[in-house]
């Protein structure tokens, strides 16, 4: 599945030895906010006062009427910041790192736009349709303070990195204009689970389930049911990590076709003991109670705490059906009254679900129009100029409810589209803002969780190939370690883009050159990648006392050549070595393939061998969330020998996760020593 990257980066692999990064830290002065008070909480709005869809200037501080829960709030700062000036491509910097990126956008000051691609529910010609116009509507927005970022339903929403520049995404855009998948005739593996549990007839007989006044294949219903959850639980996860991530207003441009919402079973529970399993029967409950309209309220009452506002666009313009051709359809009735009627039903579900979602939060949604140029123009002049002031609010309790915002303007015939809420922290959070303010200053480096994380951050999402390589230390004591030479363990993995369309249905190989320091050549490696492989393991003995290397990949199909480069530094173990990390199913008799790219699906499960010297004293694991805290899966611990050398093996089942990027902990203990790891992974759908 195609993913956007939101900066344009070099870095197309990571060198993953002890798997986590330090980045360093940004301090940011804004002129425009007050002395801290830690008494009150400090609450910014960015407004919108529109007439004839444009922004009105030449306002002042007196000109607005600001109310908290209904009790009038006195304006501490204010200013117009005025997006008319048009930059050129060359003096958009982008940032340097993806930390860079995140302290940018937590500026109030900086506006943040982000991009959301639909994946599931656009076609392929409404993604083409939308390159031109989204573009110019980029260009015509992005101000000097302004940031974006390109994402899409099947990356975290964690992985979100802002940028200025929008040469990249329009790159992208024209490289990857295919990116819709709604009605595409290639099955993705959770389609081909669906069909699998339930094989229909082509009568109408066996398998087929009523979906309003039609009868259609269960799997189909099933998948489109999926799907829908499962972009609905991706915003969810957006607002949330947007909210968290700034407080200042996110502006969502939302390319989707709609959603039906799903709200009653549609039949399925019915179907129940007929299907081909119990696992099956477990997916038809699920989602036949899927309940989405209710989800889809709370995404809308989350979205105006986290000062998110969404402008929906559809880009396949006008429809006249709505069910995909490549979906079998029965009537059971007069096809006029049966097929036509369902489908101009469920269209106007659609667009409804769009219009409600960007009325509820202050956007604008284009629909139901041909000329979506149009639509992005009219975006583009309501967001190009805004008021930026902030008050004290008069609420003193630090109690983490949820507040109401109510912004008018003294004058006549103006519409103001502005922030409708916020969360109140709590005590605790004011005492650790208090705290900060009279911290002295100092440089600052991320947690170990952080670092971790950020690993995968870096990780550039459209890149083809990724490299997963350890050198092991040629120390007596270094953790399962023999030989007089030093020993380079390369994983190179193919992208799951690239395995999707047969890259290497031929087989291929894998040629790695190593070099050392002053680019010294230290050792080489050819190895045999087989036909239809993802990945491949190369080891090449290095010279003792080499303690860092260059790699260089190429793996070769029959007309491909992927390139991939990665610096690697000697690992320091005492207790557990550096991980070699493998998907699987989540069969226990399931082969076990090497991963570099970290990236699972949670029809996976993660497994991972650290080499160790001797049967340890002790031993953990825990699951880990962005925010540090422990995720209650079940980690497995074994030891357990591999072609003669001993091995802590750790698996982790991801089925019970929700899609994001999480840190797996690991601590051995022998003889008193105690060695952690972090490992960041990224679950998808």
């Amino acid at each position: 599945m195609l993913r956007f990257p939101s900066v344009r980066s070099r870095l197309g692999v990571v060198s993953l030895v002890a798997l986590g990064l330090v980045t360093a830290s940004l301090a940011a002065q804004d002129p425009q906010r007050p002395i801290f008070r830690s008494d009150a909480h400090f609450v910014t709005v960015d407004a919108y006062p529109l007439k004839d869809g444009k922004v009105v200037e030449g306002l002042t501080a007196a000109d607005f009427i600001v109310e908290e829960d209904g009790k009038p709030q006195v304006i501490e700062n204010f200013e117009f910041v005025d997006g008319t000036v048009q930059m050129t491509q060359e003096s958009r910097r982008d940032p340097n790192t993806v930390r860079e990126s995140q302290l940018l956008a937590a500026e109030a000051r900086n506006r943040a736009f982000v991009v959301y691609l639909d994946i599931p529910h656009v076609s392929v010609e409404g993604a083409r349709a939308s390159r031109v116009p989204l573009i110019t509507m980029l260009n015509r927005v992005i101000g000097e303070n302004d940031l974006f970022a390109v994402t899409s339903s099947d990356q975290p929403p964690q992985a979100v990195t802002f940028g200025r520049n929008t040469a990249g995404a329009e790159d992208m855009l024209t490289r990857n204009w295919r990116w819709g998948t709604r009605g595409s005739t290639r099955a993705t593996p959770m389609d081909d689970e669906f069909r699998q549990c339930f094989p229909h007839d082509p009568d109408g007989k066996e398998g087929w389930v009523r979906d309003g006044t039609r009868l259609r294949p269960v799997s189909d219903v099933m998948a489109d049911r999926a799907r829908e959850e499962q972009t609905i639980s991706h915003l969810e996860d957006l607002v949330i990590y947007l909210g968290y991530l700034r407080d200042g207003r996110t502006n969502v441009v939302l390319f989707t076709e709609g959603w039906r919402l799903f709200n009653d079973d549609g039949g399925l529970t019915g179907y129940t003991g007929r299907s081909q399993s119990q696992q099956c029967d477990q997916y038809l409950v699920r989602y036949a109670n899927v309940g989405l309209q209710s989800r889809f309220r709370d995404i809308i009452a989350r979205a105006n705490r986290s000062n998110v506002t969404f402008y929906p666009v559809n880009p396949s313009g006008l429809s006249s059906f709505d069910t995909p051709i490549s979906q079998q359809v029965l009537s059971t009735g007069n096809i006029n009254e049966s097929a036509l009627m369902a489908d101009l039903g469920n269209l106007r579900d659609r667009v409804s679900s769009l219009m409600e979602l960007a009325e509820n939060t202050d956007g604008l949604a284009v629909v139901n129009t041909n000329d979506i140029k149009a639509g992005m123009l009219r975006i583009a002049d309501e967001l190009r100029s805004y008021y930026l002031f902030g008050y004290y609010s008069t609420n003193r309790n630090f109690d983490g409810k949820a507040r109401r915002i109510s912004v008018k303007v003294t004058q006549p015939g103006i519409e103001v589209k502005a922030r409708r809420g916020y969360t109140a922290p709590t005590e605790e959070e004011r005492a650790a803002r208090a705290a900060a303010a009279v911290a002295p200053a100092g440089p600052t480096g991320p947690s170990p969780v952080e670092g971790a994380l950020d690993v995968l951050a870096r990780i550039r999402p459209s890149a083809e190939l990724f490299l997963h390589a350890i050198l092991s230390a040629v120390s007596a004591g270094a953790a399962g370690q023999t030989g007089a030479d030093g020993r380079l363990t390369v994983v190179a993995e193919l992208s799951a883009q690239q395995v999707d369309r047969g890259a290497l249905r031929g087989g291929g190989t894998l040629d790695v050159t190593v070099t050392g320091a002053g680019g010294a050549a230290v050792g080489s490696a050819t190895v045999v990648v087989s036909a239809n492989a993802r990945s491949v393991v190369a080891d090449v003995d290095v010279p003792a006392g080499t303690d860092a290397v260059t790699v260089v990949a190429k793996m070769r199909g029959q007309d491909v050549v992927f390139d991939a480069r990665a610096e690697v530094a000697q690992e320091t173990a005492r207790v557990l070595g550096s991980p070699r990390v493998y998907r699987a199913t989540p069969s226990s008799r399931s082969p076990l393939l090497p991963v570099a790219g970290f990236d699972f699906r949670r029809t996976e499960r993660v497994h991972l061998d650290f080499a160790i010297a001797g049967p340890l004293d002790g031993r953990k694991a825990r699951l880990l969330g962005r925010s540090g805290q422990p995720v209650a899966v079940n980690v497995t611990l074994t030891e357990r020998d591999v072609d003669g050398a001993l091995m802590l093996a750790v698996d982790v089942l991801l089925a019970p996760l929700a899609p994001g990027d999480y840190v797996l902990e690991v601590s051995g203990t022998k003889g008193g020593v105690t060695d952690t790891r972090l490992i960041g992974i990224r679950v998808g759908n």
